[in-house]
């Protein structure tokens, strides 16, 4: 979304600055509908070695559940209580869908991670991120 308020205006090669942020979008979302695709058709059936009539089973719909939940919690929270809190929580999420089973740790690694990457992008790149609550 925030792709479009970026100026459209092509530089010299004729390319403007939104063309790349578009390009990777366009090729990610191909990507999500091929694993889709290939998901709901069965999926790895011409892989060599792979096992017959592979079916989601209640552990990855139980991951996909707190991926999905983490996302929608930092897609709704982001505005009010910054970018640290809610990566914090979507790394925990993230974490646990792939069998972490210490919330706390996570969140701890998380919290880390978040507070890392916002100083890096505040302080090294000067790229405005809400760290935390509004103030």
């Amino acid at each position: 979304g925030q792709t479009f308020l970026v100026d459209a205006d092509a530089g010299y090669a004729g390319i403007g600055p939104r063309f790349f942020p578009f390009a990777i979008a366009l090729g990610l979302g191909l990507c999500g509908i091929g694993l889709i695709v290939e998901a709901l058709t069965g999926g790895y059936r011409n892989l060599e070695g792979a096992p017959e009539g592979v079916k989601l089973d209640r552990g990855a719909l139980e991951g996909l559940g707190w991926i999905v939940g983490g996302l929608v919690f930092q897609l709704l929270t982001i505005p009010h209580i910054g970018f640290v809190p809610t990566s914090a929580v979507l790394f925990t999420c993230v974490a646990r869908a792939f069998g972490a089973r210490s919330l706390w740790r996570s969140a701890l690694i998380g919290s880390l991670m978040a507070l890392t990457i916002w100083a890096i992008f505040t302080q090294l790149l000067g790229v405005s991120l809400q760290g935390f609550l509004r103030s």
